[in-house]
């Protein structure tokens, strides 16, 4: 392989997008290692944009980054019946059809992937036949006999005529009038729509000598109508004679394997054919009817793999070429990538792919340096010249480090010295003296070599920083530092020099040293120390590769950096180039990057993945030419390229769902199809995961997406190269899935959307919720009703038991009134009676006296016992009515003067028995008491209604009384049997009683009792009137 061949490949990679016919094949060094198999039989493109390829090992469906099979499974009826495809084909609904064999030339039949999903697989048993889709754009399949048709109601192909030929098809085709074309070894022959059918024989030498059995093989209708035939040769049908016409001219000479030019596909365009053969791809122009070959073998490889069994154009306008050794592939453009690669079996191209360094001299030389290569000069005219160390006129050394040049001289740093081409005498090398001596630390040869605008030469060597002349002077500095010399650029004044041992900054005038070191506590220092590379922008920025990052110095005495962080390949920086925009480009361990500061990111990486060709470069081992033509050494070779060609944007490809997976308690299960319906959940469907990709065959790996949930999300969110995204537990609702993808240039296509639904389960329904809610209103309402109807009868029975109580106590009232008043009342009538009947029997009128005192004692008593019982006497008003007239008629029998305190009016409010009877015998105690020990002439009885409380106040202007008092007045109210008994009656009702007093100041006596607050929960509150009796 000449490299004559490579640098016009370059040439072309600047010019940009190819010219019409031209193609540069490349292996598919992606999508290869995925396939089922390596030898590719079909390409088919479906109508969702998959790629599909047929091979010896089944059927792989590509989306980019993914590669799904379909194989041949014992026992499984479902699966492929063979798995060698030798034929593909998509029919108007979706259904992929495949013919397979066991082995070569053993078919076991057809296998339709049911559509669009693909996941079933039917079988039909058709031997030895060819399909193709029928101008209804139902599957057909032509076999020996007949032409038949595929009934999907039948599930059957269905017999529709018989053939005029009776021999093994080798193609078929439905032209665009709708005439069926089915080829065979003897010819064609073409089925009308209204049903006439003739043969088509093949012209005078048309066969191969030897006999072939590809003398039919290929049909393709070009745009303009033209029916094109291949095999053996390459043909037209002439539709006025009714006869195939061979391409006029020569032939091309096969150069591989076959007989003849053994077309098996055709792939017509406006401007000429593609043509798959099995020498390679062959390009027939109609302008001219010339043939341009394209072989497909790679160094080293055997001939066999220009064995071309499979052609297909996709959408974007990649070729792709099948062969029975891989795959390959030609982008609509020229890739922006070229390799300049060593071959073991051409002498004429690189001496070793380990590139060191690289130089174009004054007169136009290319001049690249190989580890254990030697130095390679590449003429104008391509070829290699391959210098090697040994006798006089070879480098002193095989490892070539670093090259520089003035007008007159290629100076070469090798491992051992430096060396020297004489531009007008370039087959000789000579080295160059330098009295440097033995440097035990600094064994390493001439490196970083740079020359600067006066032609001076600058390099390290031994320990030493040197200068050469254009006059030859030379001269050389002592460095202060250990390592040797990575790089130098020269500035006013001196130079800067990269060691791994730091940046340093050489004055000239001084002769002196200023180092530049990392520091890991301030992060402004030098990312590294291990300093590789030197460049200065067009602004005077230093530039410095470390094996830490990037790093730029813009004099101020820090530095800023740029790592992988930032989107570098890697951290450990090689070379740096500048383009004519202003942009950095930078080779590291992991591939090229490029720094652009206006760009947004301003990195933006190229991997092997991209075509660069080098997975990781070498130090140093960079070049730009005049035209801006870059050239970057490697491990693989050399890296060319031209920045122009990076620039026009990649188109953004369509995105496509390729799975949806539903995750219940249950398991999961898997969607691989998703209809313009969208997806729709069930309830208990908790969780959706969708993948999709974008069907980027070329640069998939460099997509960047971002999704939206419209209807959950507020707008799109950015996933990177996220594939899939999950949602769980999402609301019942509709949504819309959207999704979009950019290319590596930052620009979004258009978005996918796609419906998805989550359905309700039963009691997240609208009517079931109503209903819920009207089930649980009448709930509510049964409940209330029946505490409601249970609390009516408990207070019902409650009323009745109470107007029981009431009558059983209104009849106690009569009958102790009735019955032991009119008793009582008869013995003190009688006592009287008798004691006036006796005269004057003192004792006996003392006795019948006392009769007739305890007698009215008791009547009196018995009354309010009676008045206490009666339940009419159980309200407010009758308690305060009662109290005052007992006050008021006990203290007028004791000729004290009254003060009497009740409310003219108080609510109507129930009172009970016990708070009644309390409320009496506090009166009546405090009242005797009063009388009997106070020694007072008057007494206030006040009675008052305060929140819901009667409040009973008793007090006299007696003398009063202290607790400590001799006479027992205290021990009388406190602890007698007399208010003692009524205070434990007072805090039995809930109530206090307050008795104070001090001499000379009379007594107080205060009953606080809680009284029943009237419905509504208002507390009652009544202030009395005060009266005055004497």
């Amino acid at each position: 392989m000449r490299l004559l061949l490579l640098l016009s490949l370059a040439t072309l990679a600047v010019v940009g997008r190819a010219q019409p016919g031209a193609a540069l094949f490349e292996r598919a060094v992606v999508i290869e290692p995925r396939l089922p198999q390596s030898s590719v039989y079909e390409v088919l493109e479906d109508r969702r944009g998959f790629l599909w390829f047929a091979t010896r090992e089944g059927l792989g469906r590509w989306d980019g980054y993914t590669m799904r099979t379909w194989r041949r499974q014992a026992f499984d009826a479902g699966s492929l019946p063979g798995n060698v495809v030798r034929q593909l084909i998509e029919d108007a609904t979706g259904d992929l059809w495949a013919v397979t064999e066991a082995t070569d030339r053993r078919p076991t039949g057809v296998a339709r992937l049911v559509g669009p999903a693909h996941d079933g697989v039917r079988r039909y048993e058709h031997a030895h036949v060819r399909l193709f889709v029928g101008p209804d754009g139902a599957a057909w399949l032509a076999d020996s006999l007949a032409l038949h048709r595929f009934d999907a109601a039948q599930d059957r192909f269905v017999r529709v005529r018989s053939r005029l030929r009776r021999t093994a098809p080798t193609g078929g085709l439905a032209t665009r009038d709708g005439t069926l074309w089915v080829t065979s070894d003897d010819g064609l022959e073409a089925y009308a729509p209204d049903g006439r059918a003739r043969r088509v024989d093949a012209p005078p030498g048309w066969g191969h000598p030897t006999g072939s059995s590809d003398a039919f093989h290929a049909l393709a209708e070009a745009p303009d109508g033209t029916l094109w035939v291949g095999g053996v040769h390459l043909g037209r049908f002439d539709r006025e004679r009714q006869a195939i016409e061979r391409v006029p001219g020569p032939m091309p000479v096969v150069q591989g394997y076959g007989t003849g030019l053994a077309v098996g596909t055709i792939l017509p365009d406006a401007t000429g054919l593609w043509l798959a053969t099995y020498d390679g791809v062959y390009r027939f122009s109609f302008a001219d009817g010339t043939f341009a070959r394209h072989s497909l073998r790679l160094p080293g490889d055997i001939p066999t793999q220009n064995w071309v069994s499979a052609l297909h154009h996709d959408r974007t306008g990649t070729l792709w070429a099948g062969t029975v050794w891989g795959l390959h592939r030609a982008a609509p453009a020229p890739p922006p990538f070229r390799l300049l690669a060593h071959d073991p079996d051409d002498p004429n191209s690189l001496g070793s792919g380990i590139i060191l360094s690289i130089h174009r001299d004054a007169q136009g030389t290319m001049w690249v340096g190989t580890l254990g290569g030697g130095l390679n000069r590449i003429g104008a005219d391509g070829r290699v010249t391959r210098y090697r160390s040994g006798p006089a006129g070879s480098p002193t050394h095989d490892w070539i480090w670093a090259l520089a040049s003035d007008d007159r001289t290629l100076w070469i740093g090798t491992g051992l010295s430096l060396d020297a081409v004489d531009l007008d005498q370039p087959s000789r090398v000579r080295r160059v003296a330098l009295n440097a001596g033995q440097d035990p630390h600094n064994p390493e040869g001439a490196q970083g070599l740079w020359t600067d605008a006066d032609q001076t030469l600058w390099f390290g060597f031994r320990g030493r920083l040197w200068r050469k002349t254009a006059r030859g002077d030379t001269a050389s500095t002592a460095a202060p530092f250990a390592s040797g010399i990575q790089a130098i650029r020269t500035v006013p004044g001196g130079a800067w020099v990269g060691t791994s041992d730091g940046l340093y900054r050489y004055d000239t005038a001084r002769d002196a040293f200023e180092g530049f070191r990392h520091d890991p506590d301030d992060p402004t220092s030098l990312s590294d120390d291990a300093t590789i590379a030197l460049h200065l922008d067009r602004r005077g920025r230093l530039w410095v590769g470390t094996q830490g990052g990037l790093s730029r110095y813009e004099g101020d005495g820090h530095f800023d950096h740029l790592t992988a962080a930032d989107g570098l390949p890697s951290n450990v920086v090689y070379a740096i180039l500048e383009d004519d925009a202003g942009r950095l480009w930078i080779s590291t361990n992991r591939g090229l990057a490029r720094y652009d500061e206006s760009a947004t990111p301003r990195i933006r990486a190229f991997t092997v993945e991209d075509g660069v060709g080098n997975v990781e470069f070498n130090r140093g081992a960079a070049f730009r030419d005049a035209d801006g033509t870059m050239y970057f050494g490697g491990d693989r070779g050399v890296t060319v390229f031209h920045p122009d060609a990076l620039d026009a944007p990649a188109p953004v490809s369509p995105v496509v769902l390729t799975a949806v997976h539903r995750s219940t308690r249950a398991g999961t299960t898997t969607e691989r199809y998703v209809g313009p319906e969208g997806v729709s959940l069930a309830p208990d469907e908790t969780t959706v995961e969708i993948e999709f990709a974008a069907l980027d065959f070329l640069n998939g790996h460099q997509s960047r997406y971002a999704v939206w949930l419209d209807g959950w999300d507020d707008g799109w969110v950015e996933v990177g190269d996220r594939r899939r995204v999950s949602f769980t537990n999402l609301p019942p609702g509709r949504y819309a899935f959207r999704v979009r993808a950019a290319n590596a240039d930052g620009i979004w296509g258009a978005e996918t959307v796609v419906p998805l639904v989550v359905r309700p389960a039963l009691h997240q329904t609208a009517w079931f919720q109503w209903l819920s809610a009207l089930a649980l209103l009448g709930l509510v309402a049964g409940v209330g009703w029946d505490v409601s109807r249970r609390r009516y009868r408990r207070e019902l029975a409650a009323l009745e038991a109470q107007r029981a109580l009431e009558a059983e106590r209104s009849r106690i009232s009569r009958d102790m009134h009735d019955e032991v008043g009119a008793s009582l009342s008869e013995i003190a009538v009688l006592s009287e009676v008798a004691r006036r009947q006796l005269g004057e029997s003192a004792v006996t009128e003392e006795r019948l006296t006392r009769i007739a005192d305890s007698s009215r004692l008791m009547l009196e008593r018995l009354g309010q016992i009676v008045w206490a019982v009666n339940p009419r006497n159980d309200r407010l008003p009758a308690l305060a009515g009662y109290l005052r007239e007992y006050a008021a008629r006990y203290l007028d029998a004791h000729a004290l003067t009254a003060r009497l305190a009740f409310p003219a009016r108080l609510p109507d409010v129930p009172v009970s028995a016990e708070i009644r009877r309390t409320a009496l015998l506090v009166l009546k105690e405090a009242l005797h008491n009063a009388a009997k020990h106070a020694e007072a002439n008057a007494i206030g009885v006040s009675f008052e209604v305060v929140a819901g409380r009667v409040l009973l106040t008793i007090r006299d202007d007696g003398r009063g009384f202290t607790e400590a008092g001799g006479d027992g007045a205290a021990a009388r109210f406190i602890g007698g049997n007399g208010l003692g008994n009524m205070a434990s009656r007072a805090r039995d009702a809930g109530g206090t009683l307050a008795v104070t007093s001090a001499p000379g100041t009379g007594c107080t006596v205060r009953l606080d009792i809680p009284l029943v607050s009237p419905p509504g929960g208002s507390s009652v509150d009544v202030r009395p009137r005060m009266e005055t009796a004497p």
